[in-house]
């Protein structure tokens, strides 16, 4: 949302990828791997608090989720200008809720076997 024409220029680069040149293609690359590490590390600061010992792994399955999701609401925003940001981050925000829920569980029947 900072940055719109940026996103939007690595978007379209990184769509013709046939004709992107191999130092765009990697520049691209690591913007996408730093922004999955800060929100891995936003992740597991949060997931901490639930359940330290599933933080990081958690962090690390969700992030690659959170960030195709942004890149939709990105796309879908440039697309209907009325798309609510907010509403789709806010349900993310539940689903993922939903989700440390579900594997909480899922790895607590696990321990019990």
């Amino acid at each position: 949302e900072q940055h719109p024409e940026f996103l939007r220029l690595l978007l379209v680069i990184a769509l013709e990828r046939r004709e992107v040149d191999a130092t765009s293609l990697a520049v691209i690359r690591r913007v996408r791997e730093l922004a999955l590490e800060r929100i891995r590390t936003l992740l597991s600061v949060l997931l901490d608090s639930v359940d330290p010992k599933l933080a990081e792994r958690l962090a690390g399955e969700f992030a690659p989720f959170v960030l195709c999701v942004a890149d939709g609401a990105f796309i879908a925003q440039h697309i209907d200008p009325e798309t609510d940001l907010r509403r789709v981050f806010d349900l993310l925000a539940r689903s993922l809720t939903a989700l440390t829920r579900e594997m909480l569980m899922s790895a607590a029947r696990e321990g019990a076997r």
